[in-house]
């Protein structure tokens, strides 16, 4: 009898906390649909009164930065139109042309040209100065605007106006191929024989490209390490760990990720020796560091 007046107080229990945690629920529910709510209002209000013309989308998505940027600086929202970034930092690849830009009054100069893909092939070259893309102007782009329009599915045409260093104007029909992008794009042994390595990111190839070339300069016997990591902005956690590898001793926690919940957290520690000696390192960085 005692037990099933356990039985039953248990059962109790346990309605009694399905039914809490489904108000507390529905609680939420009901904030959040109140909030949006609030938000359709203040976006009808502004397209009714407001005395310029905006576009919702980009409006939405200042908003959306916005709000997770108050919660740290890690957590982004890529948009659909973003996902050649999300894959070019993952994989070191992206449908484009190959070329390095940056924007000089209504123009576009060009500072580099990847060697073998069509846009070198076609005559393109570093300072030449890009005008137009498709016949449109390049005039109102921002920099990242410009370089969203060069990228596409490859296999895909794009029209040029080019004007050349010599003051030609030539229209060229590069063809958009898969481009690939070194992490390691150079390595250097110096006068003073210190090993200068620049890393650019950490695709899944960047911890072999590394080691590749630690490989190569640890050979001429250097007296200390420069790791330049300017301008690197991230990629891969698992390949940045296996470079802190190199370096640090085995079995060493070098980072750890903690979530929401048990599984989504992860240690991360070094799996083998390493391969540089006790030598000096510095490590490079600036803002635009990861």
């Amino acid at each position: 009898m005692k037990k099933w007046i356990f039985s039953r107080y248990t059962v109790i229990l346990l309605i009694v906390s399905v039914i809490s945690l489904s108000a507390f629920k529905k609680s939420e529910d009901f904030e959040l649909r109140k909030q949006i709510e609030i938000m359709l209002s203040i976006i009808k209000e502004l397209k009714a009164i407001y005395v310029d013309e905006f576009g919702i989308a980009d409006l939405m998505k200042k908003g959306m930065d916005a709000m997770l940027k108050s919660l740290d600086p890690y957590t982004v929202y890529y948009p659909e139109t973003k996902i050649e970034d999300v894959r070019f930092m993952n994989s070191g690849k992206f449908g484009g042309i190959g070329i390095l830009t940056k924007k000089v009054g209504v123009k576009f100069l060009v500072l580099d040209v990847l060697q073998g893909y069509s846009v070198h092939k076609s005559g393109v070259a570093a300072g030449d100065f890009i005008t137009t893309v498709n016949g449109n102007s390049v005039a109102n782009l921002t920099d990242e605007g410009f370089g969203e329009l060069l990228q596409g599915s490859p296999g895909t045409t794009i029209e040029l106006t080019v004007q050349k260093y010599s003051g030609e104007v030539v229209k060229l029909s590069p063809v958009r191929e898969m481009v690939s992008i070194k992490s390691v794009p150079y390595y250097v042994f110096t006068a003073d024989s210190v090993a200068y390595i620049k890393q650019t990111g950490f695709s899944e190839t960047a911890a072999g490209e590394f080691e590749t070339a630690l490989k190569e300069m640890l050979a001429k016997k250097p007296k200390g390490i420069i790791l330049d990591l300017r301008n690197n902005p991230g990629g891969l956690l698992i390949e940045a760990v296996k470079i802190v590898n190199f370096f640090v001793e085995q079995g060493v926690t070098v980072v750890s990720v903690r979530g929401k919940n048990a599984m989504q957290s992860q240690l991360f520690k070094t799996e083998r020796e390493p391969l540089v000696p006790k030598l000096p390192l510095v490590v490079l960085v600036n803002n635009g560091s990861a």
